[in-house]
C-alpha cells in the first residue's frame, strides 16, 4: 500500500495526507478512519482525528503546530 503526507506550502499550517484505496469482497461503500498522534505508536481508539472519509485523502488542519513530528494512521472500514 502506497500512502504519503505532504506539506502544501500553504499560508495555514496543513498537511494533505493520501493513501491507496482499501478493497472489499463485502458489499457496500468503503470509508476510512485517520488518527493522528505526536508520538509512535498512535493509538487506536485514543488519537482519533475523523471518521467516515470517503475517498483516499485528506486535508488535516486541525491545530497542527509548525515543526512537530506527526504519525498517521489510516484504517479502512
Amino acid at each position: 500500500m502506497e500512502a504519503s503526507v505532504t506539506n502544501p506550502g500553504a499560508s495555514t499550517c496543513q498537511l494533505d495526507l493520501t493513501w491507496d484505496a482499501a478493497a472489499s469482497v463485502c458489499p457496500g461503500p468503503i470509508t476510512y478512519t485517520v488518527y493522528r498522534s505526536d508520538t509512535s505508536p498512535v493509538s487506536i481508539p485514543g488519537d482519533l482525528l475523523v471518521s467516515g472519509v470517503s475517498g483516499t485523502s485528506y486535508n488535516d488542519t486541525d491545530t497542527l503546530v509548525s515543526g512537530t513530528l506527526y504519525y498517521y494512521v489510516v484504517q479502512a472500514v
